[in-house]
């Protein structure tokens, strides 16, 4: 079981700013933070444009080379596009503070700097609204996942999960090694080479974080909080 900031260089992904501000929200040691030239997680040389970052404020809980899921999702990341992950943290604190009943469905609460737009939902989730407390932000050229997309900077998903102090499912660090050298159609998800025509990635390519209330305290129990395809594909593959 681990908990708290998981400690991973992410400088050789990310710009030196972004370095800087995960350095200071707890994210990244100190001995990380270098101006490198960057190449992507997958460890092959694809050229990835350097673009300013500015700190994420407090409360974003940013965690380099994470994921996160949740429901529902209230954007689609591929059309809502932002800045960077301060940008996306706090499309997701705007959603909390703006979309908290069914009246403000169809209300703004967010013109994303890239593109797309956010709009209140009226959400439910057992009957109940549901606001943003998770949000999840690609900041490499392309980021890598079990699907169907090609995931591109910029893009920002904002989701709910039940208990932002223990969020699952959650995806973070490394890939498995026996993931990492099993055959494309053994993966979780074959994800086709036009969609990504390298190995799978070292580490997670995704930027995340929750709000939590004051005080709170992010922990992931590890293996027990990663997505059901881990813990499927690691019982048929592993140990992983």
């Amino acid at each position: 079981m681990s908990s708290g900031p998981r400690h991973f260089s992410c400088c050789a992904n990310y710009t030196y700013l972004l370095c800087v501000s995960l350095h200071f929200a707890g994210v990244v040691n100190a001995k990380d933070i270098y101006l490198p030239n960057l190449v992507s997680s997958t460890g092959l040389s694809k050229p990835v444009r350097q673009h300013r970052e500015r700190p994420l404020a407090p409360g974003c809980n940013a965690e380099a080379h994470t994921d996160y899921g949740g429901d529902p999702a209230f954007v689609w990341g591929m059309n809502f596009k932002v800045r960077d992950a301060a940008e996306c943290c706090e499309a997701c604190k705007a959603h909390a503070r703006k979309c908290t009943s069914p009246e403000t469905q169809g209300r703004q609460f967010w013109k994303p700097t890239i593109s797309g737009e956010g709009r209140c939902g009226g959400h439910l989730l057992h009957g109940q609204p549901v606001v943003c407390n998770t949000w999840v932000y690609c900041g490499e050229q392309q980021c890598f996942s079990f699907d169907i997309h090609n995931h591109s900077r910029g893009e920002c998903w904002l989701k709910h999960v039940t208990n932002p102090e223990r969020p699952e499912p959650w995806n973070g660090g490394d890939f498995p090694p026996v993931m990492r050298a099993a055959p494309r159609q053994n993966w979780p998800w074959a994800v086709a080479k036009e969609v990504w025509p390298y190995e799978m990635p070292e580490k997670v390519s995704w930027i995340a974080g929750v709000l939590t209330p004051p005080g709170g305290k992010v922990v992931h129990h590890d293996p027990e909080d990663r997505p059901d395809w881990y813990h499927k594909f690691c019982a048929k593959y592993g140990p992983c």
